[in-house]
């Protein structure tokens, strides 16, 4: 239970570790893996040390040592231990191999040769540890089949304080999936079990981690009720108590009084929780209950102590590489900044949200695959070891004349059979992984729907301070240029628009873009009712890095048409269309019914004009021109291939 409630137990093993520590200090020199006694002795030696932060890395070298021998050795219960002891090391040093699922692998190896053991009480035990390797993960489904499974197990065995532990663990992985109902279900049942025990202690932790179900539930008076019994234990003196649970529920109460408009109480229980845990704990861990301040005093109003917890959460964050924290932490920097008008340091934290959030997507892409290539490096050295025992082996046997030939064919059909089920087991491994690249593409394109939704609305603030400043402009020249750069503006934002709008996100459509870019400049210039535009042209798709001189040059046409084309308040009509011309080849045409360039003879060389020049040359197009019958533009170009999403 060590695992799963936190420091419970370590200060009773305290003084045998230490004791160990000093009657075995240095790590044996060599290990005949053939000796199962030494080779158990230089397991036991590793495990004290295996939550050692001064030099983790050899530790984890010593316990993948401790692997090999206990291989060569073949009893699968030094096996056992050993995977255990690599699953915990990556248990309590996860910053080295953050997003991997080592201490899962390891923990299913070690279930498995418990499972061949017969050992029932190991494997259960074991099923709870995959839970929470497994929640760690954030694979939810993959921790409800583990946790139903040590439920089933300690249901056999009759251990009902595991069984309780395992309905808590099932209620967090319940939470963890937004399923209420289920939640506090197995919160009752953990309590329930909790209940028959009689165990204070452990009453006082499970009424702890099940407020949080009623939390989720929003059934604020029975999370207040569960975590003021909680802490009233706690208060009581119930042997030795671990901080954490404790604070916890101080926590839950305070969120819950909150949510019930009693401010002042919950900022006392808030602040009691924070003070405890930076008084107590490591910062690492008291981040987490630092940051609720902030929410607190921001719902008082009191917006510059809420920006001062908030920049102190982000500060412990950063330093722990706590990305979880530090998003929240931006985002309430966000929100108080924006409530007492600061717009630029909300601006800059959302800048840092979003950076941070780009680079966590990365950075758990990059953990995945190097992940894949290290098991496929350790996979290849297990291969080269298994080999090498089969090959000394085989060589014992041609030394008895009573082994025959029947029994070298049963030993192929074992190895056949061993690496059919390793070759299974891979294959469940890889299913997971694809799970997970699944869920971090899918996240991925949320997140990029986000970053262009937040460009479209950038874009149009500024579009919106240029039609401000222009109001302030008396010059009509001047006017019309904050108009132009205006339209210029929100073509890119539609651009935008469009993309988190569509599930596809690395092209637009062009032929409703074109519909929605011209009303908006119909409506810039009040000429709805005399100007017709027509879309001759069938759905076509451009990446965004051609849409955006795409629609930048139809802008400029469209403006120039407008400006030039129908003098006098003339109605006209204005076709626009994008077709293909030839294999990969299109055909941008802008043509007007006007007067003609011929007649009017005006606009065709300023700064659009120039404009739609350089814009041309970015496409890579040819420009042309006609003045017959109205005013027609074209610009053929190749039409750039669209990247997959």
């Amino acid at each position: 239970m060590d695992r799963l409630m936190g420091n419970q137990g370590k200060q009773k093993l305290l003084w045998g570790i230490l004791l160990f520590s000093m009657l075995q200090n240095i790590a044996p020199a060599q290990v005949n893996p053939h000796d199962s006694l030494a080779v158990d002795s230089f397991l036991r030696w590793i495990e004290p040390r295996i939550e050692n932060f001064d030099a983790p890395m050899d530790i984890y070298r010593k316990c993948h040592e401790g692997l090999v021998l206990a291989r060569q050795n073949g009893d699968p219960d030094l096996l056992a231990y050993a995977y255990g002891h690599l699953a915990e090391w990556h248990n309590f040093h996860y910053n080295f191999f953050p997003g991997t699922d080592s201490s899962l692998y390891y923990d299913y190896q070690a279930l498995e040769q418990y499972r061949l053991l017969g050992d029932s009480f190991h494997v259960a035990q074991f099923y709870t540890f995959l839970t929470t390797d497994a929640q760690r993960l954030d694979s939810m489904k993959l921790a409800e089949q583990y946790a139903l499974e040590a439920i089933k197990a300690f249901d056999r065995i009759g251990d009902l304080d595991w069984m309780a532990v395992s309905y808590l663990q099932m209620s967090e992985v319940y939470r963890a999936l937004k399923d209420t109902s289920a939640s506090v279900t197995y919160a009752d049942k953990g309590l329930a079990a909790i209940e028959a025990s009689g165990d204070d202690y452990f009453l006082a932790y499970g009424l702890s981690a099940a407020s949080e179900a009623y939390l989720l539930a929003e059934n604020y008076d029975r999370v207040i009720e569960m975590s003021t019994r909680s802490i009233e234990l706690y208060k009581a003196g119930i042997g030795d108590i671990d901080i954490l649970p404790q604070l916890n529920a101080y926590r839950a109460r305070g969120k819950a009084l909150l949510k019930t408009g009693k401010l002042e109480a919950a900022l006392r229980d808030q602040r009691y929780a924070a003070d405890q845990a930076l008084a107590q704990m490591e910062e690492e861990v008291a981040v987490e209950y630092v940051l609720p301040l902030g929410d607190i005093y921001q719902a008082r109003g009191e917006y510059r102590p809420a920006i001062q917890h908030y920049l102190k959460s982000a500060e412990l964050a950063q330093v722990y590489d706590q990305k979880k924290e530090l998003i929240l932490a931006y985002l309430g920097l966000i929100n108080c900044y924006e409530a007492i008008g600061e717009p630029e340091n909300a601006h800059r934290y959302l800048d840092l949200y979003q950076e941070l959030e780009l680079a966590e997507l990365r950075k758990q892409i990059n953990s995945l695959q190097s992940e894949l290539l290290i098991r496929y490096q350790t996979e290849e050295k297990d291969e080269q070891i298994a080999q090498q025992a089969v090959a000394l082996s085989q060589q014992k046997r041609i030394q008895y004349l009573a082994f025959t030939v029947g029994a070298l064919l049963l030993v192929i059909l074992v190895g056949v059979y061993r690496n059919f089920l390793q070759k299974r087991r891979q294959g469940r491994q890889l299913q997971d992984l694809n799970a997970n690249l699944q869920i971090q593409n899918e996240r991925n394109e949320l997140l990029l729907k986000e970053i262009h939704h937040r460009v479209k609305n950038n874009l149009t603030v500024v579009s919106g301070l240029l039609e401000l400043q222009s109001a302030y402009l008396e010059d009509s020249g001047m006017h019309l240029a904050m108009r132009e750069s205006q339209n210029r503006v929100m073509s890119m934002g539609i651009i935008h628009q469009k993309l988190y709008q569509r599930d596809k996100l690395t092209a637009i459509e062009m032929k409703d873009y074109f519909r929605s870019l011209s009303e908006v400049i119909l409506d810039a210039f009040g000429d709805q009712d005399r100007i017709e535009l027509q879309y001759s042209m069938e759905e076509i798709e451009l990446n965004i890095d051609a849409a955006i001189p795409v629609g930048l040059i139809t802008n400029e046409l469209l403006t120039n048409a407008l400006k030039y084309a129908f003098p006098d308040g003339r109605a006209g009509t204005i076709a626009v269309s994008l077709q293909y011309v030839a294999e990969d080849i299109l055909e941008l045409r802008v043509a007007d019914d006007g007067v003609g360039k011929a007649v009017n003879g005006k606009g065709r060389s300023g700064f659009g004009s120039q404009l739609v020049t350089l814009l041309t040359r970015q496409l890579k197009g040819e420009l042309r021109e006609e003045g017959e019958n109205g005013t027609t533009v074209s610009i053929r170009f190749r039409k750039p291939k669209t990247s997959s999403t």
